[in-house]
């Protein structure tokens, strides 16, 4: 689960019900193709992200084009020193986040990693960024970020209505756009003795993620409790499942726990991140049973941005 350092209001969390361990499921998988231009996905592909436990995504060249431009724009801006890219922060923890605030285990134990991110609650303050590389990279992640809003938003509504019956998925079309994030991460250079770990093992508190990234490092955890090296091609996405998903499904998909282990080449890596997130008003369960008994799946997602970090989002 990511998490944050920053403070957070204790008062709003009370009464956070835990829920049982999970476990993730997980096998060798095939490609999937996909069209940019008609991101519809059919009844293999939700088949296999069932039995896999992650759908692993082929695109078309225009949005590989827009993924792959934003690494540049990234490495533009991350390049700038620590206080001018300060400057870049917007409200909601949006824009220009610095290392140190987000973890995934542990706080004594930071993501060694500077990230800046987009959603709906900044776009408006988007226009105070202060640095030309921090406008640039913002617009090429706006940009993206519809892109993968929508692709994700016709998996979601194919797979409620796979899951919990015709129709289900009907009230997620346009639901996502809201309460998602797209972030890019970027790793830092930390003399730092303690772990391995870019990312300690964790899932991530949301419906599901797209991923991206520029190199080696991403680890799934396999049905054994090992971890296996994951790589994604320029031309491929990964979808992998969260805990609202887990949830939402009564047990039926469970979260996919992964990690990033620290490289040769982890100074040059980054990783595009796209955490999806549907209206809380509508997260009835798909299917009811002991794993979602009790529990307020939309309030988990008001929580979520307090655990990252997104604390006043939505408030």
């Amino acid at each position: 689960m990511r998490q944050s350092n920053l403070n957070i209001r204790t008062d709003l969390i009370v009464g956070f019900r835990a829920v049982p361990p999970r476990t993730s499921l997980l096998t060798a998988s095939d490609n999937w193709e996909l069209s940019v231009t008609s991101p519809e996905f059919d009844d293999d592909a939700i088949r296999q992200f069932k039995e896999v436990g992650h759908l692993r995504i082929k695109i078309g060249s225009a949005l590989e084009d827009m993924i792959q431009g934003v690494y540049p724009a990234a490495a533009e801006f991350f390049q700038l020193d620590i206080e001018t890219k300060r400057k870049d922060a917007l409200p909601f923890d949006a824009g220009y986040r610095p290392f140190g605030i987000e973890y995934s285990d542990s706080p004594n134990r930071p993501d060694l990693m500077e990230s800046f991110s987009t959603s709906y609650f900044s776009h408006d303050a988007q226009k105070t960024l202060q640095t030309r590389q921090g406008k640039h990279l913002y617009k090429s992640m706006h940009a993206l970020h519809n892109k993968l809003e929508i692709l994700t938003e016709n998996f979601v509504i194919k797979l409620a209505d796979t899951i919990g019956g015709p129709h289900t998925g009907e009230k997620f079309r346009n639901a996502l756009h809201q309460w998602s994030i797209l972030q890019i991460n970027h790793n830092i250079n930390i003399e730092d003795t303690r772990s391995q770990y870019i990312n300690d093992p964790h899932e991530d508190a949301c419906l599901v993620t797209l991923i991206s990234n520029t190199g080696p490092g991403l680890e799934f955890r396999m049905p054994d409790g090992t971890f296996s090296p994951i790589n994604i091609s320029d031309d491929e996405l990964l979808l992998v499942p969260g805990e609202i998903l887990w949830l939402l499904t009564g047990g039926v998909i469970q979260p996919l726990y992964h990690r990033v282990v620290r490289t040769e080449s982890s100074l040059r890596r980054k990783a595009l991140l796209f955490f999806a997130d549907p209206d809380p008003e509508l997260c009835t369960p798909w299917i009811a049973s002991d794993v979602n008994r009790g529990i307020d799946i939309g309030d988990r997602i008001r929580r979520n941005p307090l655990l990252i970090g997104l604390r006043e989002r939505g408030a």
